[in-house]
């Protein structure tokens, strides 16, 4: 039962990972209006401190389990961007070269 319920925890801790970097791209989405502004600083504030107050709650496998889930998430969508980047300049050197 442990394992599932840290394996649940690991999922939430990446899907809450997403809310949260899907609200500080609201920064570059509707960041240049003044109401906009409040309502995206909100936003952050939520995405962003709903993780801290369930890692907070948790003991401490559990609190693991969620974090990495987090930081998974994170990395993961690092990579995913890097990689793209990547990707872009070998298919522009290929066609370059063709």
């Amino acid at each position: 039962m442990t394992i599932l319920f840290q394996t649940l925890l690991f999922l939430l801790g990446m899907a809450l990972g997403v809310q949260m970097v899907a609200s500080f791209f609201g920064l570059i989405d509707r960041g240049h209006t003044a109401g906009d502004l409040v309502a995206v600083v909100g936003n952050i504030l939520l995405w962003a401190g709903l993780p801290v107050v369930i890692a907070s709650q948790l003991g401490h496998p559990f609190r693991n389990a969620f974090l990495w889930g987090i930081g998974m998430f994170i990395l993961i969508h690092i990579g995913n961007y890097f990689g793209t980047k990547a990707l872009i300049r070998a298919k522009e050197r290929f066609s370059k070269s063709v």
